[in-house]
């Protein structure tokens, strides 16, 4: 643990360690997907890889084994919000399509306009909503395991 000095009237404060704070990491335990939508490569890519209104900022794609796929949360509430102080992440929708192999953009051939994906896994909530995809009997005859 991290601890500082008592005396908090002295402005020059030494600390034991870097931290003033100490720090606690609370990941997500739950997360509630509302809406899965599995669409074909190129229908993912006529959604999201579109042309965007000036100032607009286009959705980033995400990509873990071998799925490419954009989630979006619902709008802040007061419900939402102590759900997500619980751990508990809720997701409107969900659009995927399978991408084999991890790049950092892909392209749409229709109209030559290039969206970014990042490679998300290192996240282990998200890995785990994949992973659960991927096995799920609903997915699992459509997607290789």
């Amino acid at each position: 643990m991290l601890t500082r000095s008592k005396d908090l009237n002295n402005y020059n404060t030494v600390f034991d360690r870097d931290c003033m704070v100490d720090i606690e990491y609370k990941p997500a335990v739950k997360i509630i997907v509302h809406e899965i939508i599995r669409s074909e490569f190129q229908n993912f890519l006529n959604m999201y890889a579109i042309p965007q209104p000036p100032r607009a900022q286009r959705p980033n794609a995400r990509w873990i084994d071998g799925i490419l796929f954009i989630f979006k949360g619902f709008p802040p509430s007061p419900e939402a919000l102590s759900d997500k102080i619980r751990g508990i992440l809720h997701w409107e929708i969900v659009n995927f399509t399978e991408m084999e192999e991890y790049t950092s953009t892909v392209t749409n051939p229709e109209n030559n306009i290039t969206m970014d994906v990042l490679d998300n896994s290192n996240n282990t909530a998200v890995s785990d909503f994949i992973r659960w995809l991927k096995n799920d009997s609903q997915w699992s005859t459509k997607l290789s395991v």
